[in-house]
């Protein structure tokens, strides 16, 4: 399928269930009121999260932490009392990038009071492009994707992303 055609269609989408009482509070999850999942809720509000079991993922606010996929060598390692897990120590500028892309995901957005006075100016002044195209919404301390803006949701957040230094 031509990707103007999945737009469009998601689009179509996005506006139908929104007449049917639904809410799109994460860019790729709709529930009506009050029934959101809750599976994925830490990953997106970017809580601390704990993952039991193969394959399983975890964060602290620092580390992502996930344990092996083979469900043997699982096994084994916990007769053996090791952990198998993998991880991954994030930087402050990979943290912040990981909070603007997962906060633009949902309908709540990026809160900018999370953000400090010298990241807010940078990432507003990032942002103006896509406010002034309508695929970013600037209202009081928020900032989130309007419905074209979800089709981009992926590139805009990169293109927000603070750099190493």
């Amino acid at each position: 399928m031509k990707p103007e055609v999945q737009s469009e269609q998601f689009l179509l989408l996005m506006d139908w269930l929104k007449v049917a009482g639904y809410e799109h509070y994460e860019i790729s999850n709709f529930a009506k009121p009050g029934f959101r999942s809750r599976h994925n809720s830490s990953y997106w509000q970017g809580k601390r999260y704990i993952g039991i079991g193969p394959s399983a993922h975890s964060y602290n606010g620092k580390e992502r932490k996930w344990n092996i996929a083979n469900n043997q060598k699982y096994i084994d390692a916990i007769n053996k009392n090791e952990l198998p897990v993998e991880k991954e120590a994030l930087t402050p500028v990979q943290r912040l990038n990981e909070f603007i892309m997962i906060s633009l995901r949902t309908i709540e957005g990026i809160e900018l009071q999370n953000l400090s006075d010298a990241e807010e100016k940078a990432l507003m002044k990032a942002a103006q492009k896509y406010i002034l195209q309508n695929l970013l919404i600037h209202e009081g301390d928020v900032l989130r994707l309007s419905n074209e803006g979800k089709l981009y949701a992926d590139g805009i957040a990169a293109d927000l992303f603070f750099d190493e230094q």
